[in-house]
């Protein structure tokens, strides 16, 4: 498997957010988001030039902007846009979801808590090695054990 392979994975079902309310589902979903763009803008910033930062906060002032013109104002300066915005979408998703991942390994960790440990390292294993079938097998596994994730430490990735 590949990085790829993870954008057919919700980032909800990827962290068992499938028993939380609706409003904590919303606020992980602004907390990635909100994190998202950041890495998104900062990605993009770097590969502009002096001067088309300017060029783009003119283009901004226009009223008659469309999304086209912005996405050619890029696309005209940063060869492999398109390719360069999926593996980050990609590499951010990963790093997130292996965070929440490690987030509750050392929550079993802590706990001395047996029960589902060795599937929770399994299941950070084969999401670093792009495993992500298996990682979704093993969730499905997991999300019948009584502890699940928690919002509040995943939210606060």
């Amino acid at each position: 498997m590949a990085l790829i392979d993870l954008a057919q994975y919700d980032i909800l079902d990827l962290i068992l957010a499938s028993k939380w309310s609706e409003e904590e589902q919303m606020e992980i979903v602004k907390v990635y988001t909100e994190a998202f763009s950041v890495a998104l803008s900062d990605a993009i910033g770097s590969e502009l030039k002096e001067g088309d930062q300017a060029e783009m906060d003119k283009l901004m002032q226009d009223p008659t902007v469309t999304w086209e013109m912005i996405m050619k104002f890029y696309t005209d300066r940063i060869p492999q846009l398109e390719e360069k915005i999926v593996y980050l979408a990609m590499s951010f998703k990963k790093a997130y979801v292996l965070d929440v991942y490690k987030s509750k390994l050392e929550e079993y960790k802590t706990a001395q808590n047996n029960d589902g440990l060795a599937a929770w390292e399994q299941i950070f294993k084969d999401g670093l090695a792009d495993n992500w079938n298996e990682v979704v097998r093993l969730l499905k596994i997991v999300e019948t054990m009584p502890s699940s994730p928690t919002p509040a430490a995943t939210i606060s990735q």
